[in-house]
């Protein structure tokens, strides 16, 4: 799903360059400016949940006795 949103930011901004009117345009360009944040934030959020179950299986080490 990430990887569509970032599909779908980089064809925003292809016709961004392929429309003729200006507000067109810039519109497409937020548009894929949107979809580039919320894809980075899935993937933030993704990483930061599997380092959360990673430290949650390996045991913090304990000093030797």
């Amino acid at each position: 799903m990430t990887w569509l949103l970032f599909a779908l930011a980089l064809a925003a901004l292809v016709a961004a360059a392929l429309v003729p009117s200006l507000a067109a345009g810039l519109a497409c360009v937020l548009v894929s400016l949107l979809l580039t944040v919320l894809a980075s934030m899935r993937l933030l959020v993704a990483h930061a949940e599997q380092s959360a179950r990673q430290s949650r299986r390996e045991p913090a080490l304990s000093p030797p006795q």
